[in-house]
């Protein structure tokens, strides 16, 4: 990602790498990109102070929902990259109960269950 950033630097774009909350040198609790997109539309905000005219988002997995709500929210990007990302978040815990039964641990975390225990954090 940092050779990314640099490559994209060098085209003269900033890149911003933001991390799901609680993860990284992030702090907090990740929301399943309900309060990080909140964080990342605050974030674009910011950079406009900077000089930022365009911007864009770029996302992959839980990432992706980040990069489209922060857009939906802001209204001003001018594209968003969603990579392998969930639309349905329920779906996708029946993907993952086939394919990945291990990363349910982590959906559990995010989302405070899986649909069947917690259905309202799924509609949410």
């Amino acid at each position: 990602m940092r050779r990314r950033c640099r490559a994209w630097a060098e085209r003269g774009l900033l890149a911003v790498v933001p991390h799901l909350r609680g993860r990284g040198r992030s702090g907090g609790r990740v929301t399943g990109c309900l309060e990080e997109a909140e964080d990342l539309a605050h974030l674009v905000r910011l950079l406009s102070q900077l000089g930022v005219r365009q911007h864009a988002y770029a996302g992959y997995s839980l990432g992706a929902c980040v990069a489209l709500k922060a857009a939906a929210l802001e209204g001003r990007a001018r594209g968003v990259a969603f990579v392998i990302g969930p639309v349905d978040f329920a779906e996708q815990v029946e993907i993952l109960r086939r394919a990945r039964p291990e990363a349910l641990l982590r959906w559990r975390e995010v989302f405070g269950g899986l649909p069947e225990e917690c259905p309202e954090c799924y509609q949410r």
